[in-house]
């Protein structure tokens, strides 16, 4: 059974709270049967033996230990990333997921569908296209919110968002953008 990979970071860790430092224990044996040789050759062999059988135990024990904890591990994480996006796909508020360097729109949840006014995915298309007027180099400049409010289909909406390295990894950012309609508010705010 293959063992998941576990961040670097924390390998370290999760190894020195697996396995106690039982060199020292195992050196301690290892001198004992080596001291015996010399009055009981059978003796130091037969514990030869029985320390090399204790350290085989030992580290096999260890393996099956780290296995279940990074079990552990990846189902908790496991649970976490799907119920992510479970809130992501689910979201009240229209969504928006693109690559803020080519302005490509990855995914779209159906509220933004509908406050864009589109009736398909928006696979494809670009930002432009689905929110026009809308610039993502506030997002690219380390801001989670955009600095004004975006017009779409005749409606006013702070926009929150966030950046993130695609799975791929190397330099492909993810933008994730979330829209909060703020119109009425606006609009009262403005009347009083």
């Amino acid at each position: 059974m293959k063992s998941p990979k576990l961040p670097r970071l924390l390998e370290p860790n999760v190894n020195r709270l697996l396995e106690p430092n039982m060199r020292l224990y195992f050196l301690v044996l290892l001198v004992f049967a080596l001291a015996a040789y010399p009055a009981n050759p059978a003796l130091g062999a037969v514990e030869t033996a029985a320390a090399a059988a204790v350290y085989l135990a030992f580290r096999r024990s260890s393996k099956l230990r780290r296995a279940r904890v990074l079990q552990y591990i990846d189902s908790v994480t496991g649970t976490v990333e799907s119920a992510s996006k479970s809130n992501l796909i689910n979201s009240p508020l229209p969504t928006m997921v693109f690559r803020p360097d080519t302005g490509e729109v990855i995914w779209s949840n159906s509220e933004f569908l509908k406050t864009a006014g589109q009736k398909e995915r928006l696979f494809e298309t670009k930002v432009e296209d689905a929110a026009p007027g809308f610039s993502a180099q506030w997002l690219l400049a380390g801001q989670r919110e955009c600095p004004e409010r975006v017009e779409l289909s005749g409606r006013r909406f702070r926009v929150f968002g966030s950046l993130a390295r695609s799975r791929g990894g190397g330099e492909n950012l993810l933008a994730t953008t979330y829209w909060v309609d703020v119109t009425e508010a606006d609009a009262l705010r403005t009347a009083y």
